[in-house]
């Protein structure tokens, strides 16, 4: 071989070899491309992904997801899809891209059956749905319209694989989808698709499972707020109960001293009484004696003057004597442990005694007591069955309240003219009797209208009330007689109580049955 053919043989061979070499650089730039392409997709997720790892605001996730697939995997159109807890149906959560505003509205009312034939892969475990350019299956081209989308990705988010709760859809229009990216069978677009489908569920996940415990969290740390409300009323309502336990005890060894005093005054009352009635008739003798007696008609009548007065004072300490041991036998009664007996008693006789009795205990608790006491008896209120010692709280309670309540008035408003007043008041209903006691006080709230019957439930400051009074009247009255007992009032006004009581024991116990 020359020289020339030589030269040229290998002229030949170095420019393959140039041709080669520069295919190669071409390939290995190609594959760098990808590669930076690659690297670039994945610290576009990875940003993605720190900036999931910073909310757990589900708007927020959801918002950030929809812009991935639209500016870095460059689809047209983005929508997420949301299947409420119970429902059979998927509707528009998310909603970003391009679209019109002819097509925006109808896309936005969305719905899309659970059961729809196109998802079906999707509930049997395939990773995603693709409709393609190309595309001739009914179920999938059906759903182009809807979407807005002629080609398009269906992705599950969240929930089971076979069951979930939201879906992410990429897809463009025919007309855009030459300057976006293609929706294909495989490659990856697909990969990275994928990969934001795989985040975006784990951030879902996440934030679900934050608000879950977030909603727990606030539940208990409710539940101890209200347990430690409970506990804490319930420890200010031991520590009164205990205050008017403490009181109870003191009024029931107050009840033992008066029946104590009742007991020793009783007898030398009774002493007074029986020497002025025996000393009435001594009068009378002693008038009898003197008849035959020499005076003169000036001796006379000093002697009958002297006679008249000494009688006639005998007969008022007679008739105070029987009132004061009227009182004694009331303080007896009321301080004696309740019997459960009835017998016929005079209603009229009852309150006045009763009125009497808790007068006299006011003046004697507070000096300078003062009270206007009207007295508006039914001459035919006649008797009635009941138990006296019990029905005799009931009244001592109310006739106590209404005394508490013009004082309070009077202390409160100050006023020169104010006067204090209290009425009791008896009424003939035929087989039943009727017992009003009104006063001027300073009237009942409403709000505690609806307490007042309540167990320890009191107005008034620790020590004055035990908060027992109107609860044991109430059971008094309606549970243990049958009657009934009402409550009008006018706040700044008055107050008045209406006791109605039945005749009889029979009758009560009829209409306790009826």
């Amino acid at each position: 071989m020359s020289e020339i053919d030589r030269l040229r043989v290998e002229n030949q061979r170095l420019s393959d070899e140039v041709k080669r070499l520069v295919t190669t650089e071409s390939q290995l730039y190609e594959v760098q491309e990808h590669l930076d392409g690659q690297m670039s997709a994945y610290r576009q997720l990875y940003e993605l992904g720190k900036k999931f790892n910073t909310t757990v605001d589900l708007a927020t996730i959801l918002q950030l997801a929809s812009e991935f697939a639209l500016y870095e995997l460059n689809f047209e159109r983005c929508l997420i899809l949301f299947k409420q807890p119970g429902a059979n149906v998927f509707s528009i959560e998310t909603m970003d891209g391009y679209y019109d505003d002819a097509e925006s509205p109808s896309i936005a009312r969305l719905v899309l059956p659970a059961a729809s034939l196109a998802l079906a892969p999707l509930d049997d475990g395939v990773e995603r749905v693709l409709c393609l350019p190309d595309c001739r299956r009914s179920e999938l081209t059906s759903l182009r319209r809807l979407f807005g989308m002629d080609e398009y990705i269906v992705s599950p988010l969240g929930g089971e694989p076979n069951n979930p709760i939201r879906l992410l859809v990429a897809g463009n229009t025919a007309a855009q989808a030459h300057y976006q990216r293609r929706v294909v069978q495989d490659g990856e677009v697909l990969l990275e698709l994928a990969n934001l489908v795989s985040q975006t569920s784990t951030a879902i996940n996440n934030a679900s499972f934050y608000q879950a415990l977030d909603r727990e969290r606030q539940s208990l740390e409710e539940k101890v707020r209200e347990r430690t409300r409970e506990l804490s009323h319930s420890l200010d309502e031991l520590r009164a109960a205990q205050d008017r336990l403490i009181q109870t005890e003191k009024l029931a060894s107050l009840g033992q001293l008066t029946a104590g005093i009742a007991h020793e005054i009783k007898n030398p009352l009774n002493f007074i009484n029986n020497f002025s009635a025996l000393s009435q008739g001594l009068v009378d003798e002693l008038g009898e004696v003197l008849k035959p007696a020499p005076l003169n008609d000036m001796m006379r009548q000093e002697t009958d003057e002297i006679a008249r007065l000494l009688k006639s004072n005998l007969e008022k300490v007679v008739r105070h004597g029987k009132r004061a041991d009227s009182i004694v036998k009331n303080m007896l009664m009321h301080s004696r442990d309740d019997s459960g007996e009835r017998r016929a008693v005079d209603i009229n006789t009852l309150v006045e005694e009763s009125l009497n009795l808790a007068y006299h205990g006011a003046r004697a608790e507070e000096q300078g007591f003062y009270i206007r006491l009207d007295q508006k008896f039914d001459p035919g209120a006649g008797e009635a069955e009941l138990v006296p010692q019990e029905i005799t709280r009931v009244l001592l309670n109310l006739i106590n309240n209404g005394f508490y309540a013009a004082r309070k008035r009077k202390a409160d408003d100050g006023r020169d003219d104010y006067e204090p007043q209290l009425t009791a008041a008896t009424r003939n209903l035929g087989n039943r009797v009727e017992i009003r006691i009104r006063d001027n006080g300073s009237g009942i709230p409403s709000e505690v209208m609806e307490k007042m019957f309540n167990p320890f439930f009191t107005t008034k400051p620790p020590g004055e009330g035990t908060g027992l009074g109107l609860s044991l009247s109430y059971d008094i009255v309606v549970k243990q007689h049958a009657g009934s007992i009402e409550v009008d009032t006018q706040a700044g006004q008055f107050t008045e109580f209406r006791v109605v009581l039945p005749r009889s024991a029979h009758a009560s116990n009829a209409e306790t049955h009826s």
